[in-house]
């Protein structure tokens, strides 16, 4: 290992060591490990090549009206691959790590404050969930992901601690829920079961899926609640579970302005502005992000802007080519609390809980 990487593996597991709070942010390039395409290479495919398309192509509103055989079947595929595939290492190296140090249930003063000032926040939340919603509080931790495919949740990751910024292939919605019956404002949508494979031949006669009542969906106790509503998924398409309509992924995609953001689970803005309070009284944050590249950098925006926001913060950013930072102005404050890690994502994670500080690798 070069010098550089050994000394940047060790100051950046000594700032995470030492932070009260840990926010773990990740684009395509951490679930790289496991197998799947990064942004950059997913035209590269050959599904894609031998259409002459691109993701952009596919995955949009204007495909599901006008070429839906198209549209499913990428989406098919493509949930069937995400299920099909485990979570490297790393994934489970982070679980650990956030159990030790930053779990919610840890009984050390600063988590306990911690979780005080959560409820607080989220009693002031306007929600029919919330009694849900305040048995279910995230901790010191939290994930800000742009995947999604679902592997922090197959982990072991509580839902109130994960933020899936563009959704995820777990959830489906009606495909046009704008002239659904139940209203676009209700934020219908509902499980993917967890054992569902699109491949297994479905019966080509459309089963009728509309439920006479629409089942309550908190999002906190999946097992029980994909039962309630598996049968959209008995058909060759997906049905709605309000409508009978089409249905389509719980997931943002290109000109879209049918994308139903009704899942209340993850509150990662109100976790936020916890942190915010945490970080003006001089709690120490790490944020550790992963696999985050240039070509949708939504998610290395919002990190520079946290280092900026927060004096107290360091921005470890883990990347095998542009691990460095562009988006804030760059000075002599901000490097200091900035360290970059040319390094792809597993390896990172491997070396960092190998750290004395952190032993989290078994």
């Amino acid at each position: 290992m070069e010098d550089r990487v050994k000394t940047g593996i060790e100051k950046a597991a000594e700032k995470i060591a030492e932070a009260e709070i840990l926010l773990f942010a990740s684009g395509a390039g951490f679930s790289a490990d496991s197998g799947l395409a990064v942004y950059a290479d997913i035209s590269n495919e050959a599904y894609f090549k031998e259409k002459g398309l691109t993701y952009a192509d596919i995955c949009s509103q204007m495909t599901l009206e006008q070429n839906p055989d198209l549209f499913y079947d990428f989406f098919f595929r493509m949930s069937d691959q995400y299920k099909d595939t485990a979570p490297h290492r790393g994934y489970k190296l982070l679980l650990d790590l956030k159990h030790q140090n930053f779990n919610a249930t840890n009984e050390d003063s600063f988590t306990k404050e911690f979780n005080k000032a959560m409820r607080t926040k989220m009693q002031q939340v306007q929600s029919k969930w919330k009694n849900e919603i305040l048995e279910h509080l995230p901790g010191p931790f939290f994930c800000y992901t742009s995947n999604v495919d679902g592997h922090f949740r197959s982990t072991g990751f509580a839902e109130q601690e994960i933020e899936e910024m563009h959704g995820s292939i777990d959830f489906w919605q009606c495909a046009n829920p704008h002239q659904c019956k139940e209203p676009f404002e209700s934020g219908l949508w509902w499980w993917l079961p967890q054992k569902h494979r699109f491949r297994e031949p479905k019966e080509q006669i459309e089963k009728d899926s509309v439920l006479p009542d629409i089942p309550s969906i908190s999002g906190f106790k999946r097992n029980e609640e994909e039962q309630k509503t598996c049968m959209s998924f008995h058909s060759r398409i997906p049905r709605c579970i309000a409508c009978g309509g089409k249905a389509r992924p719980n997931i943002v995609m290109f000109n879209d302005c049918n994308f139903v953001d009704g899942i209340e689970t993850s509150h990662y803005l109100e976790w936020e502005q916890v942190a915010d309070e945490f970080a003006a009284k001089g709690a120490k944050i790490a944020i550790l992000e992963v696999g985050c590249g240039l070509n949708v950098p939504s998610i290395r925006v919002h990190t520079e802007e946290l280092l900026h926001k927060w004096p107290t913060s360091t921005l470890i950013r883990v990347n095998p080519t542009e691990s460095s930072y562009t988006f804030i102005e760059k000075n002599e404050e901000h490097d200091s609390r900035f360290i970059g890690l040319q390094l792809p994502a597993l390896q990172a994670m491997e070396l960092l809980c190998d750290q004395p500080c952190l032993n989290t690798n078994d």
